[in-house]
C-alpha cells in the first residue's frame, strides 16, 4: 500500500494496430484524484512525464491525497492510443504528523 507523500510511477505503452511499440508524437496523461480533480501532464512539455524507451512513457508524481488514485494516458500522432492502469493506485493514512503535504512558502 502506497502511503501520503510516496512518488509513484504511472507507466502508460503505446503500440500500433501491430503491436509495434511507438511513441506517439503527442501523449497526455491524466491523473485523477480520489476527490475528482483531474491534472493532465503532457510529455515533451512537463518534466513529470518521461520517456522509459520506444513507446513507454512514466509519470512520476507525489501522491498525498488519501483513497483511489487512477491514470489514463492518451497518444496521437504516429500512434493513436489510449492505456489506463487496470487496477487504482491506493494510498492509505498515516499515522505520522509528517504524512501532510508541505506548504507553499
Amino acid at each position: 500500500m502506497i502511503k501520503p507523500g510516496q512518488v509513484v510511477r504511472f507507466k502508460a505503452t503505446f503500440r500500433t494496430y501491430l503491436g509495434v511499440l511507438t511513441t506517439p508524437t503527442t501523449a497526455t496523461i491524466k491523473l485523477l484524484e480520489p476527490g475528482g480533480t483531474e491534472a493532465s501532464y503532457v510529455y515533451g512539455t512537463d518534466p513529470e512525464v518521461t520517456l522509459e524507451s520506444v513507446g513507454v512513457l512514466v509519470l512520476r508524481e507525489q501522491l498525498w491525497t488519501v483513497g483511489s488514485w487512477h491514470c489514463r494516458a492518451e497518444g496521437t500522432g504516429v500512434v493513436a492510443a489510449v492505456d489506463e492502469l487496470d487496477r487504482a493506485v491506493e494510498v492509505s493514512t498515516s499515522p505520522f504528523a509528517s504524512a501532510v503535504p508541505p506548504v507553499a512558502p
